[in-house]
């Protein structure tokens, strides 16, 4: 099993290890994990939800539209993306009293404020992200030998009925002819993309 990016919590990378790993009796399990997963691993978590200007700048506008606006009309008013409008409306009409409900292809203000309870979730799901995070990082620096035990024991599992691995270590170096093979036939290579059709 091999990983070319780092996954995003123990229970993700399991599951897919499990999944690829199941009708073998010995496989490697290889994660190719650079600087570039935090900062996708943090892209990822700090856009989850909408920042709460965001949140107040939605209301806002559709405050001042009494018989609601669609995501286009709204956008001529907001310095968001559609996509970023979309998540902070669906995720709003989420919330029990929600303070804004669609009809049709328009959003409307609804009497009902937004909770704190809201803000309280988002933090509280922001940080278990973060949490996952450092999970991860710390499983890319433990030795040969206790990735198993680790998966096993954050996902609160029995780690007596781990074996040790029955796999040697894989050689941390290669022979440097086979690096030259290998760039000189990602250089050679072409894959065609064909365009969309419109």
């Amino acid at each position: 099993m091999i990983h070319y990016q780092r996954p995003n919590s123990v229970v993700a990378y399991y599951q897919q290890v499990g999944r690829a790993g199941r009708a073998l009796e010995h496989a490697y399990g290889v994660l190719l994990s650079g600087v570039e997963d935090d900062e996708i691993s943090k892209f990822f978590i700090e856009s989850a939800f909408p920042a709460p200007e965001e949140v107040d700048i939605v209301l806002s506008v559709l405050a001042r539209m009494p018989n609601g606006a669609s995501v286009p009309e709204m956008r001529n008013y907001l310095n968001l993306s559609d996509g970023k409008i979309n998540q902070t409306l669906k995720l709003l009409s989420l919330e029990s009293p929600a303070p804004v409900v669609k009809q049709g292809s328009k959003w409307f203000l609804t009497t009902a404020p937004l909770s704190d309870l809201f803000w309280q979730r988002v933090e509280r799901l922001t940080n278990l992200r973060y949490a996952e995070h450092r999970q991860m990082q710390d499983y890319t620096h433990l030795p040969f030998g206790e990735h198993m035990a680790f998966l096993i024991r954050a996902l609160d599992g029995d780690v007596n009925q781990i074996s040790t691995p029955g796999l040697p270590p894989l050689p941390v170096s290669t022979n440097p002819l086979y690096i030259r093979q290998a760039v000189e036939f990602l250089r050679r290579s072409s894959i065609p993309i064909e365009p969309r059709k419109q």
